[in-house]
């Protein structure tokens, strides 16, 4: 990130045309309408974003004009006086996202919004209290790519070559199906109870450690490094991790975009912050916990916080199974860790099935003999009910939609 910052400033300073970078003849103070205090402005940003997350913040820049409102350094300084880091590293970034809406054209606003978001980054990586992060980065570069190319390319990390991995000469091998691919990036429907990749710092979840030996794994990275699928992945992740634009739990299966060069690892980051990637889920639900005779309403919206940040998810009921179960259209509006799977089980008290963490081993109680076999046999191997059915990126005319695993039909006879 320092080198990142060092080089970011000398070719900021070299390459921009003088009549080019940013001054503050193009915000004269008479134009600056700032809050009465760099605090009040902090309570307006916390407010905003305890209400409504990262679109209450996008939507708040759009309403007062951002760039011709406020300095950058107001803006940082107001946005670290938040009392949470975690919120504060939001703000911070939906405020960097307000500079890529002018993006589609190349015009004089873009270019103004180019330099507001230099300037952005430029406050923000000089804080003391918070650093830019990959989504700081990606939005910086969105927003500049267009006007200042060959800056905006110098704050991301040049792309290696593929990193060498052991091969597991047991392992099997492992088929995708291909939902989509040009020279930038993939989406492939990931296969249920498949890891993204091997992290070693990452601990191991509850349900892990009952298993003696995963270490044979392979992680659907290695997988990809090692066969023909993609020629070269992104390097841009922190984690280390190759590629992948968004997670999937190793249970979920589905749509997955995967990036092949850092720069459209970056395009591809800042459409899913702002909100721009549409995605859906089908869930297989157990419906049996649901009290006092109460039936599943046929669809809905769940409001329920994760992690003390908004959340909200809509829900479709589209087929009853049985007396134990139902199948969801679930779409979401952030994306947090687990929230499908934490809205449908705390939300609508209907647990996916077979779900370790949230209640969906209740429904094995129930089952059929010959489907409990195979439910068992489907939890040894960490998979459960959750797919990524569809996912559309209007900014790149993508829309793809990604078939269920075979396995859930002998599930779903097992209920009925």
């Amino acid at each position: 990130m320092i080198l990142a910052s060092v080089i970011f400033s000398v070719l900021y300073i070299s390459f921009i045309p003088s009549n080019k970078k940013p001054s503050r003849n193009y915000r004269t103070m008479a134009a600056i309408k700032r809050a009465s205090s760099r605090q009040e402005l902090t309570e307006i940003l916390a407010a905003e974003f305890d209400q409504r997350g990262i679109s209450g913040v996008l939507n708040w820049c759009q309403g007062v004009d951002l760039t011709r409102s406020y300095t950058p350094e107001d803006l940082v300084e107001a946005a670290v006086r938040v009392d949470d880091k975690g919120k504060a590293s939001g703000i911070l970034n939906a405020l960097l996202g307000s500079c890529c809406y002018s993006s589609s054209n190349c015009n004089k606003e873009e270019e103004f919004d180019a330099q507001f978001a230099f300037e952005l980054f430029q406050a923000y990586n000089a804080s003391t209290r918070l650093k830019p992060d990959i989504v700081t980065l990606s939005l910086t570069y969105s927003a500049t790519c267009k006007v200042y190319p060959t800056i905006a390319k110098a704050l991301l990390p040049c792309s290696s070559e593929q990193i060498e991995t052991k091969t597991d000469p047991k392992a099997h091998a492992v088929s995708f199906d291909l939902l989509y691919k040009d020279e930038n990036f993939i989406i492939l429907n990931k296969p249920s109870g498949l890891v993204l990749s091997q992290n070693p710092n990452e601990a191991r979840t509850a349900r892990s450690k009952k298993f003696k030996d995963r270490s044979s794994i392979r992680s659907l990275e290695q997988i990809l490094l090692e066969g023909n699928l993609v020629e070269k992945l992104s390097s841009l992740n922190p984690d280390g991790s190759r590629g992948f634009v968004h997670r999937l739990d190793r249970g979920t299966s589905g749509c997955l975009v995967i990036a092949k060069s850092n720069e459209w690892h970056a395009r591809l980051i800042s459409q899913f912050f702002l909100r721009r990637v549409q995605k859906s889920y089908i869930a297989l639900v157990y419906t049996n916990n649901l009290k006092g005779g109460t039936e599943l309403p046929n669809e809905g919206t769940i409001s329920l916080p994760i992690g003390g940040r908004p959340a909200q998810s809509s829900f479709a009921l589209l087929k009853r199974v049985g007396n134990l179960a139902a199948i969801l259209l679930v779409t979401t509006k952030q994306g947090r860790k687990h929230q499908v799977r934490i809205h449908c089980s705390k939300g609508l008290k209907t647990p996916i099935l077979l779900d370790p963490l949230y209640g969906g081993e209740a429904i094995m109680f129930h089952l059929n003999s010959s489907a409990l076999s195979a439910a068992k046999k489907l939890r040894s191997e960490d998979k459960f009910c959750l797919h990524a059915n569809t996912l559309s990126m209007p900014a790149f005319d993508v829309h793809v939609k990604a078939p269920l695993p075979d396995w859930w039909d002998e599930i779903l006879d097992g209920i009925a």
